[in-house]
């Protein structure tokens, strides 16, 4: 049995964000789990997959002295967690069973195997550009407004970024309405790139 201490509110925060895409494939039962890492260095990685895209989130919450690798339920995970009001909670990992030790009892989740779990593969990164996380915060908060569900135009399922000379834009539509913004950041002299950021 493993053993792992973590800061409560630090990892729930890592699970709302890597936990995006789980549960939206009705399809694949595994991606219904995040995919949890737990490192001796402090890191907790977590991951969900929908069968098509990925979302990988680190934090440093995470006291152990050897690593651990499974998934479990999103859902009932985030739940048990969220159930609790103790900051340091304390993990008891096996082969079948994640056990949620607290000051009142314990909660008993089943965990899986990492072999079903869709590969994520992040790669390196191809370009580097610095934005304001202001710009960021309002781009994502309005444009999940206009973005469309209609899984047959996948193209509009998502946030359109791109950066074109020192063009820095946004847009989004679900071919009805239409959010666009975009800034200058000079001294950008890499290759013009664009990207559909779904929307999770």
């Amino acid at each position: 049995m493993k053993t792992v201490t973590i800061k409560r509110k630090i990892a729930l925060d890592a699970l709302a964000l890597g936990g995006s895409f789980a549960g939206k494939n009705k399809v694949i039962p595994i991606t219904d789990c995040v995919k949890c890492k737990f490192s001796p260095n402090g890191a907790f990685v977590v991951s969900s997959h929908d069968g098509s895209h990925a979302i990988v989130k680190r934090v440093e919450c995470a006291t152990c002295s050897e690593e651990s690798v499974f998934c479990v339920n999103y859902a009932d995970f985030t739940k048990a967690l969220k159930s609790l009001s103790c900051e340091d909670v304390t993990l008891e990992i096996n082969n079948t069973l994640l056990t949620i030790v607290h000051k009142k009892g314990k909660i008993e989740l089943p965990v899986f195997g990492v072999e079903e779990f869709p590969n994520v593969e992040l790669g390196e990164a191809k370009r580097e550009i610095l934005v304001p996380s202001l710009t960021i915060k309002e781009w994502v908060s309005t444009a999940r407004n206009f973005v469309s569900t209609d899984e047959v135009r996948i193209s509009m399922c998502g946030m359109y970024l791109y950066i074109k000379n020192n063009e820095v834009g946004v847009c989004a539509t679900d071919g009805h309405k239409l959010f666009a913004d975009s800034y200058i950041n000079e001294g950008y002299e890499n290759d013009d790139l664009s990207a559909i950021i779904p929307s999770v």
